[in-house]
């Protein structure tokens, strides 16, 4: 009997042991969650509320963090619409057991209201803290991890720099789609901080608010350099737009400067590269002259400046040994797309003819160049010569020794050797170089850098098959402006 009694009493001190322990734990558990709801929710818990809390926390389907964070992300505690800074000191009082220090606030409600994080951001941070997790402890929970999955809260540098252009910029506070969009676009590299600032430069928001160029330029210099406008720097922007350039050139001026490099910096992004955008009042001026046209003109002109030797004012060119195309056509089609290729590359293109109906003379043609005060003119022209199998393409300019223009020989064979380089390299055409010729009217008038290309042989079948097609004219175009890229060094 004595036996059994004390197997009895064995059994019993053990049930209590472990008894204990447990409705102490519960006990812990429950002053965890009810002082959520006191702190958080402003209230007393409800009956069915604390029990599924602790029942989820005792059995292990929920953590500290998780837990709290399911309250502060409630509709209940949303509904209440506190302050940034009521929210903070809430988190002090809820999550580390205290009130907030001053320095400590000021940090958390920088992250909420200059960088723009969102407040789940500023919950993670204090609930993965050292002091939760201190407080986790003495209510006997596990404090688990809480990570704040926003867009906006993965990194407080890339939001802010978007959150600025938005307030700089288009001075508004940003949505939250545009904010994620932006954001997430940085985060994930798939834009540069120049490629960011020109979507809100360039946006339709921006772009129809109707600014005068002074006002552009003072937000252009809040937005990419973070700073007022200084006097001088102020006057020569203005005076750029006001000299006819777009705002594409004082932004693009702007990313590429080293201010605009150091904001990034700042913010952790990629600057990116500037684009170039041509000075209009610095932009080259090229006369093209699209050689003979529809009807030739035989009365005569002085082949050059006071000379007697007279000879007839223009022709009408060749024509295909084959397809029988004109060369005044083809003349007149290559220099029209040189003229959009050069004009799209920031130059400032005359033109001596855009119809093949005109009565233009060669001393006509120069003059335009002269009165332009051009710095360059491209004279375009197909050759022809009685032997079929001469093929290539070639310049012609004056030689040292001509007596209207001798000083000018030396620019118009480096200009020739340059255009000749780069057209036969787009075209495929065989080089054949440089020609001088002192007897051509065009030429000897003619007071700026000039060439004539001759752009292949019309007399050859294959070229003259070759130069009537769209793909040889715009390879033409392209590869005569490609060497006048680099003649001026751009």
């Amino acid at each position: 009997m004595r036996k059994k009694l004390m197997t009895w009493l064995l059994a019993f001190a053990m049930i209590f042991t472990v008894a204990a322990p447990a409705q102490a734990a519960r006990g812990g558990v429950e002053d965890f969650v009810r002082r959520l709801y006191q702190v958080v929710l402003q209230r007393e818990p409800d009956a069915a509320g604390l029990a599924d809390w602790c029942d989820a926390l005792t059995s292990g389907r929920a953590q500290g963090a998780e837990t709290a964070a399911g309250f502060y992300d409630s509709i209940e505690f949303k509904k209440r619409d506190i302050s940034d800074s009521d929210y903070v000191e809430m988190l002090y009082t809820s999550i580390m057991g205290r009130s907030s220090d001053a320095a400590g606030k000021a940090d958390w409600l920088k992250l909420l209201q200059e960088k723009g994080v969102t407040r789940n951001y500023v919950l993670s941070g204090f609930l993965m803290s050292p002091e939760f997790g201190k407080l986790c402890d003495e209510y006997g929970i596990e404090r688990g991890s809480y990570t704040s999955a926003a867009v906006r809260d993965q990194n407080p540098d890339v939001t802010a720099f978007v959150k600025r252009l938005y307030s700089v910029c288009l001075n508004r506070q940003p949505d939250r789609d545009g904010w994620d969009f932006w954001t997430g676009r940085l985060l994930r590299h798939e834009l540069s901080g120049a490629e960011a600032a020109r979507g809100f430069f360039y946006s339709q928001e921006f772009l129809t608010k109707g600014l005068s160029n002074e006002e552009f330029v003072r937000i252009a210099y809040r937005t990419l350099l973070d700073r007022d406008a200084d006097a001088q720097g102020f006057e020569h922007w203005t005076g750029k737009l006001n000299d006819g350039n777009s705002w594409e050139f004082v932004i693009e001026g702007f990313i590429g400067s080293q201010e605009f490099s150091k904001l990034c910096d700042r913010y952790g992004i990629t600057p990116g590269e500037a684009k170039k955008v041509n000075d209009v009042t610095e932009a080259k001026t090229i006369v093209i002259d699209a050689g003979h046209q529809a009807k030739q003109m035989k009365d005569k002109e002085a082949v050059g400046p006071g000379s007697s030797q007279m000879k007839a004012k223009v022709s009408s060119g060749t024509s295909g040994v084959v397809t029988g195309n004109d060369e005044y056509q083809i003349n007149l089609d290559v220099a029209l797309l040189l003229r959009d290729e050069l004009t799209a590359r920031g130059y400032n293109v005359i033109m001596t003819r855009e119809t093949n109906d005109v009565r233009l003379s060669n001393q006509d043609r120069a003059r335009i160049a002269n009165e332009a005060g051009a710095d360059a003119m491209i004279r375009i022209h197909c050759n022809s010569v009685d032997a079929s199998y001469v093929r290539g393409a070639l310049c012609i300019i004056q030689s040292k020794s001509n007596p209207y223009c001798g000083s000018l020989s030396g620019t118009c064979s480096e200009l020739s050797n340059t255009i000749l380089k780069s057209y036969c390299a787009a075209t495929g055409l065989k080089n054949m170089g440089i020609q001088y010729d002192d007897n051509l009217t065009g030429t000897n008038w003619c007071q700026v850098p000039n060439t004539v290309l001759e752009m292949g042989f019309m007399s050859n079948a294959a070229e003259d098959r070759l130069m009537g097609t769209d793909t040889f004219k715009q390879n033409a175009a392209r590869g005569i402006a490609d060497g006048l890229d680099a003649y001026f060094g751009r």
